[in-house]
């Protein structure tokens, strides 16, 4: 019996032990769409260099700086906002 995604979080809410298949669907489903969103940032970071490759090596180096100073600042703050986010479930146990 599969259940949908709604059914597990609701038995995973209540304490019940959920298969590990079941945790293994779940995780794979929400990670979907960060996946999704690295290779998106990934391709485009590609594509912003082959687009000034042909300017120079300046402009090239110039992206390279531009993509990994904006990476930087990124990170933290959202690991910071999803530690504070007054949404966030709290952990039972």
């Amino acid at each position: 019996m599969t259940l949908s995604l709604e059914q597990l979080s609701a038995r995973m809410r209540q304490g019940e032990d959920i298969p590990l298949s079941d945790t293994a669907r779940i995780a794979l489903a929400l990670s979907i769409p960060s996946i999704l969103q690295q290779l998106v940032v990934t391709a485009m970071e590609y594509i912003d260099a082959a687009m000034v490759g042909h300017i120079g090596a300046e402009a090239t180096a110039a992206i390279g700086i531009v993509s990994s100073s904006t990476w930087l600042p990124r990170h933290p703050c959202g690991t910071v906002h999803r530690v504070f986010d007054p949404n966030r479930p709290v952990p039972r146990g």
